[in-house]
């Protein structure tokens, strides 16, 4: 297992410095960069899918030919994608719209883009010079070939490889959505163009790294069509998720080696909805990895419920896995768990054509949660080949505890009914049947002008829990015997709400609901305590088969 740390980490955010462009004829070996995005081809558009082609241009920036011949592995490849940021609800996505087939470049024309050339001859590509395609000759589908059969990281592939078998004008091409372009529903979106290249002896002389470039990209919608024009300028040796960090920069973007086998890139950031709540946005794009990527593993702190959990990744239309069927493109499952939020895919050995993240492509995980971020260590596992890297990135602190927890089942107050005390300060209830026992936090700000106050119960059954507000502490804080469990918030009671509990956890406003202060008739200067009462229907202490947190008391 490896792990990078960022460069240079503030209390908010953490910068990673950009790539500076390689300088000409320095690496030793064969270095392939792709040096400009320069023309497109729009196709018209079939029932609200539509296609476009880039040409782009290659630059050996190294010492050594680039081969291209037109034999297995033996002539670079080239594929697209194309990407889009946009502020939703609050906060920022970085997502892939689409992806195009491998292109075949087997012919070099030699130039000077970025080098001064030194011809190599026989259609190969000399140290220091350029080869151009145009996005007409890029286009061509007999030229392009499944991804899937491509191993980015040695840089080899069939070829030939078998006819194309098309019947759409869209077919192996740079293929997205209509509606996921469309200035009337997405005018303040930014749009990207990526072009990536493999080539086995740049491979070889681990130059490889540097084979992503990115170019911003517009586009004009008109019925069922969607036509793009380039803009700006390129963003040389930069892969797509860069984008995301020049659009904002309180985004974090870490390089992430698998050993021996390539790279990811893992864009982090966390967005202060305002509310309490706390948007966990993550972007992972699998450079050139062919053990790729099959699970991600974010850090939550006990007693934090994610909601609002999603995920995004790209749309397979066409038979791009093996035996001529399309690569299985369901999306990752996310799981929930006391230290961790993850998602992953069925494994490679259970389906060789499931939806691991391959190279060039990129994949999004979020989540909304009550609580700031810090710098912790997120989890990749690989696909392929199990194993796993680690990297820093953005994910969930501690709540910021506005309330202050009172009456635990730990003996420090009044005994729990049957010998179930809870550990010496764990800060939680009496034992339940599952050995632990139940946890109320706070988080937020508990002002009645602007009330972000949340209430987050975990370690509880997954069963029914009922959130209540009281005006006192029982028996002086020390609480009484009811259920399995203590009886701490009393006085006037308010019934909050009622929710079923998800890996043990709930809480107290969720999106929708009316605030703490309001459910509950709070005036500022207002004491109120707080518990949770939930059923823990197992034969384990008293025959009432319910138990309770400890209590929360805060001052509006």
């Amino acid at each position: 297992m490896i792990m990078l740390r960022p460069q240079h980490c503030l209390w908010l955010f953490c910068l990673s410095a950009l790539h500076a462009q390689t300088p000409c004829g320095v690496p030793v070996g064969p270095d392939l960069i792709v040096g400009d995005i320069n023309t497109v081809v729009n196709y018209t558009g079939i029932g609200g899918s539509d296609a476009i082609m880039f040409g782009d241009a290659t630059c050996n920036v190294g010492t050594a030919v680039v081969t291209h011949v037109a034999g297995p592995g033996q002539h670079p490849v080239h594929v697209q994608g194309l990407f889009r940021y946009e502020v939703v609800n609050g906060a920022g996505t970085f997502e892939q719209l689409g992806f195009t087939w491998a292109f075949h470049d087997v012919f070099a024309l030699e130039q000077n883009l970025c080098c001064t050339c030194s011809p190599a001859g026989s259609g190969n590509q000399g140290p220091g010079c350029s080869s151009v395609n145009t996005a007409a000759s890029e286009a061509v589908q007999s030229s392009l070939s499944k991804r899937y059969d491509t191993d980015a990281f040695a840089g080899t592939f069939p070829y030939p490889f078998p006819p194309p078998g098309i019947s759409l004008t869209l077919s192996r091409r740079l293929q997205f959505f209509v509606a996921d372009v469309d200035p009337a529903t997405h005018s303040n979106a930014s749009f990207f163009v990526e072009s990536a290249v493999v080539a086995a002896d740049d491979a070889a002389a681990s130059n490889a790294e540097n084979n992503a470039s990115y170019r911003p990209v517009n586009f004009t919608v008109s019925g069922v069509d969607a036509s793009a024009a380039l803009t700006g300028s390129i963003a040389r040796e930069q892969a797509a998720i860069w984008a995301w960090k020049l659009v904002d920069p309180q985004v974090d973007v870490e390089i992430v080696h698998v050993p021996n086998e390539g790279v990811f890139l893992v864009g982090s950031h966390a967005t202060d909805l305002g509310t309490g709540m706390w948007r966990y946005e993550y972007a992972v794009e699998n450079l050139n990895s062919d053990f790729a990527c099959g699970a991600i593993h974010v850090p939550i702190v006990p007693g934090t419920l994610p909601v609002g959990i999603g995920f995004h990744d790209i749309q397979h239309l066409e038979p791009d896995g093996p035996n001529n069927m399309p690569v299985d493109g369901t999306d990752w499952t996310s799981t929930v768990g006391t230290n961790e939020i993850a998602w992953s895919t069925v494994p490679y050995s259970a389906n060789p054509a499931g939806n691991g993240l391959r190279f060039a492509t990129l994949f999004n995980f979020r989540f909304d949660v009550a609580a700031p971020p810090q710098v912790s260590t997120v989890t990749l596992d690989t696909w392929k080949v199990p194993g796993s890297v680690s990297v820093q990135a953005f994910a969930p602190g501690a709540p910021l505890q506005p309330g202050v927890p009172f009456c635990f089942g730990d003996g420090s107050g009044t005994a729990c009914p049957c010998g179930n005390a809870s550990a010496p300060g764990s800060d939680e209830g009496c034992l339940s049947s599952l050995g632990v026992g139940a946890k109320l936090i706070s988080n937020g700000s508990p002002s009645v002008m602007s009330d972000s106050l949340i209430l987050a119960g975990a370690q509880m059954t997954n069963s029914s829990c009922l959130y209540f507000q009281g005006t006192t502490q029982v028996a002086g804080g020390t609480g009484s015997v009811f259920g399995d469990g203590l009886r701490c918030a009393g006085g006037m009671i308010v019934r909050l709400v009622t929710r079923t509990n998800i890996a043990g956890f709930s809480q107290y406003p969720m999106l929708g609901d009316p605030s703490v202060s309001v459910r509950g008739g709070c005036s500022a200067g207002d004491v109120r305590t707080y518990q949770v009462w939930y059923r823990n229907a197992a034969a384990f202490c008293t025959p009432s088969t319910f138990n309770l947190t400890n209590g929360v008391q805060v001052t509006w």
